[in-house]
């Protein structure tokens, strides 16, 4: 997950003009599907496994990576990850749940 996670980074990065475009017929848009893989992140890091606490890492790692992108490019909030996420799904027409 986290691979991917830096794969979208890259491309935003890269592509600023596919921030713009959205996916109607996609069951898991990425804006519904970061703040989830956020709170994936924070609770891995607190399992008993060291390789699920290193994946967890690496995961909160690309998603902040990810966050600071979206919010300098983007959103401006100046936020944490999870405000920038959250401005992110907002802008997007969802809302958290």
């Amino acid at each position: 997950m986290a691979t991917e996670v830096v794969r979208v980074r890259v491309d935003f990065t890269q592509y600023a003009e596919a921030y713009y475009f959205h996916d109607g017929e996609n069951h898991a848009p990425l804006a519904s599907s970061v703040g989830y893989a956020a709170e994936l992140a924070q609770r891995g890091r607190a399992a008993g496994h060291p390789d699920v606490r290193l994946a967890a890492a690496m995961l909160a790692g690309a998603l902040e990576a990810l966050a600071t992108v979206l919010d300098e490019q983007f959103l401006h909030t100046g936020g944490t990850p999870a405000e920038v996420f959250a401005a992110y799904e907002a802008d997007h027409g969802r809302s958290l749940s």
